[in-house]
């Protein structure tokens, strides 16, 4: 590479390579074609996007262009664990011009093992540039480049310079892959799921939300059924459904489904249901296994039905009403008037209004129309936008 690449004369070669950056933004498998033209521009450089997991200590796949590929295969079976470079990577900003020598002094790095015995091996690379595209909890994202030290006098200077000018194009261009890669969630599809009268959820690959109907939101707020784990999955109660869940994702995010339709049971806490969970996929789903730890989209489509429902064990449990009480919310729930439920109790209409205050002051209601709409929200027989009366 010469300098006139980055000063001007070779601009059409990198206007071509941003640009495919950006149409990257549309069609996933072309980061590893940008990574190849940039490549061309600068063949003493090794290139990569790779992922890294703090907590796992480990990388979680790379996108690479100029790296040997016996090198990658050693990395991707062991030194991806000894990256010496990642933790301070991982402590920088995002979309910043970043430089190796920033986050691990150079006399440091070769000390470390992961200089020896991998970097080093590969023409000693010993520095490089780049910027983080993504760094959330636990893991993040990177672009960088890599020189050879032999390299690193001549070079030094206009790659840093390319790299400059190429990382808020990198840079946009990823965030726009995530927010299209939801495109094909449209109003119309969430209409639809709106409109299905069970609980109803679209998920990602790994389990987390993409979007929940009414019913599924109350589902999720009782949570005897299912619950919202913190990083954003939803997982079932019963460990059996929970396991059939995770197994049928990975299957679908693999393309190794057996569908159309997977149906399974689940049951906690006085509650029973029959779950079906079947493959959404309108547009393609088949990002590049780095990206896809990056970028979400939903893969399935997943339809609770709730079977069995003890309404009076819940209205115990969550809000403490007694055993009368609950007789007494029961029978509003069935449609009955307080002079009905007082003569089907055998009770005077004064003592069941008198229980229907307590109720209302229990369950946050100030009348019965606001009691029956809450306790069919609770059963999954009304969304909660019908709970105001």
């Amino acid at each position: 590479m010469s300098a006139s690449a980055v000063d001007g004369v070779g601009a059409p070669d990198l206007i071509d390579v941003i640009d495919t950056f950006y149409s990257a933004s549309l069609s996933p498998d072309r980061w590893q074609l940008a990574l190849d033209k940039l490549g061309q521009i600068v063949p003493s450089v090794a290139l990569c996007l790779y992922g890294y997991d703090y907590r796992a200590n480990s990388g979680i796949g790379l996108i690479h262009s100029g790296f040997d590929p016996a090198a990658i295969a050693r990395y991707n079976d062991y030194y991806h664990e000894l990256n010496a470079w990642a933790p301070g990577f991982g402590r920088s900003p995002v979309g910043t011009l970043l430089t190796s020598d920033d986050f691990l002094p150079r006399d440091e790095l070769v000390k470390t093992e992961y200089y020896n015995d991998w970097l080093r091996p590969q023409g000693n690379q010993i520095t490089g540039w780049g910027s983080l595209l993504v760094n959330d909890s636990h893991r993040f994202l990177a672009f960088s480049t890599t020189l050879r030290a032999a390299d690193e006098d001549k070079l030094s200077e206009p790659v840093m310079r390319l790299v400059a000018r190429l990382i808020p194009h990198v840079d946009r261009a990823f965030r726009l892959a995530r927010l299209l890669s939801g495109a094909e969630l449209t109003q119309g599809v969430q209409a639809v799921v709106e409109g299905i009268g069970d609980p109803t959820f679209l998920l990602d690959r790994r389990g987390r939300i993409q979007f929940a109907n009414a019913g599924a939101t109350a589902l999720t707020r009782r949570g005897s059924l299912v619950r919202i784990a913190r990083d954003g999955r939803l997982e079932f109660t019963d460990q059996s459904a929970e396991l059939t869940l995770e197994e049928q994702l990975r299957s679908i995010a693999a393309r190794t489904y057996r569908g159309p339709m997977t149906t399974f049971a689940a049951s906690s806490d006085g509650e029973t249901a029959s779950a079906m969970l079947s493959p959404f996929a309108p547009g393609d789903t088949g990002e590049p296994g780095l990206l896809s730890e990056f970028v979400t989209r939903p893969v399935a489509i997943l339809v609770i039905r709730v079977t069995g429902f003890d309404l009076g064990h819940l209205l115990r449990r969550e809000f403490g009403l007694t055993e009368s009480e609950v007789e007494v919310a029961l029978s509003m729930a069935d449609g009955r008037s307080p002079q009905e439920t007082a003569e089907v109790r055998g009770a005077s209409v004064l003592t069941v209004r008198n229980q229907l205050k307590a109720i209302y002051g229990k369950l946050y209601v100030n009348r019965q129309s606001e009691l029956v709409a809450k306790l069919g929200q609770m059963a999954g027989i009304l969304p909660s936008s019908q709970t105001e009366a």
